[in-house]
C-alpha cells in the first residue's frame, strides 16, 4: 500500500481494508517518513511500514514475516515511533503538572500509576477502561482512584475531574 493515491490515501485505504476483513495483511511502502502517517497507518492495523529504498530480498522476507503475523519496522521508523510515543507521554504528564499544580498540589504527591489512571480519567475513561488499558485489575484501579480523590479532596469521579480539568 503506497501512502499517496489518487482517491483515496494509502493510510484510510488501510483502515478500510482491514475493517472489513482484518485478516487481511497490509504493509505500507513508501517514501514518506512522517509521523503522522507512521502513527496513523500502524494504529490501523498495517502490518509494516516499510520505505521504498528497501532491498529486494528485504521486502521479500518482510512479505513473508508480515504473513507470519510479525509487525515489520525499519529501525529509523520505529526510532520515530518511539520517540513520539515519548514526547506525548512527556506531554500529557506536563498536562498533569499543570493541572495538578493550579490545585496547589505537586506532581510528586502522586505515585506515577496514580497520574497514569489520572490521564485515562481526564479522557473519560469508566475503572474498567482503564484495568484493560493498563493490565491492572477492576479493584487495583478502585484502589488508586480512591487515592486520587484522597488527594485532591473530593468525593467523585466528577468532582475529580472538574478539579483537574482547571
Amino acid at each position: 500500500m503506497d501512502i499517496r493515491m489518487p482517491q483515496m490515501d494509502g493510510v484510510e485505504a488501510t483502515r478500510q481494508i482491514k475493517a472489513y476483513n482484518s485478516d487481511i495483511v497490509v504493509i505500507i511502502l513508501t517514501t514518506f517518513d512522517e509521523d503522522d502517517y507512521i502513527i496513523k497507518a500502524m494504529t490501523y492495523g498495517a502490518s509494516g511500514y516499510l520505505l521504498k529504498d528497501i532491498g529486494r530480498e528485504k521486502l521479500i522476507q518482510a512479505i513473508r514475516d508480515s504473513l507470519s503475523g510479525n509487525i515489520i519496522l525499519p529501525g529509523a521508523v520505529a526510532a520515530k515511533i518511539t520517540n513520539r510515543l515519548v514526547e506525548d507521554n512527556k506531554n500529557r504528564h506536563r498536562d498533569v503538572s499543570q493541572r495538578t499544580m493550579s490545585l496547589g498540589i505537586s506532581i510528586e504527591d502522586f505515585k506515577p500509576r496514580e497520574l497514569e489512571i489520572i490521564e485515562w480519567m481526564v479522557q473519560g475513561k469508566d475503572n474498567r477502561e482503564i484495568a484493560e488499558a493498563l493490565y491492572l485489575s477492576l479493584g487495583t484501579v478502585k484502589n488508586y482512584v480512591s487515592q486520587i480523590y484522597m488527594k485532591l479532596e473530593v468525593a467523585n469521579r466528577a468532582n475529580a475531574i472538574i478539579a483537574l480539568k482547571k
